[in-house]
């Protein structure tokens, strides 16, 4: 957003970052893991993101939005 201000040029031609982060969804996924929404708000880095049990996380690849 400070660099749509910044330039004085937005992403979308008929709207800002900041509408159109407003307008997005909360995927229940992440309202049940507080704990993982704070870590990734963080700007410390993340301890270990490595895992042999890694699974598609929610909201990746929708309906025919991917190779899965």
């Amino acid at each position: 957003m400070n660099y749509e201000k910044e330039f004085g040029c937005t992403i979308k031609r008929d709207r800002g970052l900041e509408q159109l982060a407003s307008e997005g969804a909360v995927y229940q996924a992440a309202r049940s893991r507080p704990d993982l929404v704070a870590a990734c708000l963080s700007d410390r880095p993340i301890p270990s993101v490595l895992t042999e049990d890694w699974t598609l996380p929610a909201g990746a690849f929708g309906i025919g939005g991917g190779p899965v």
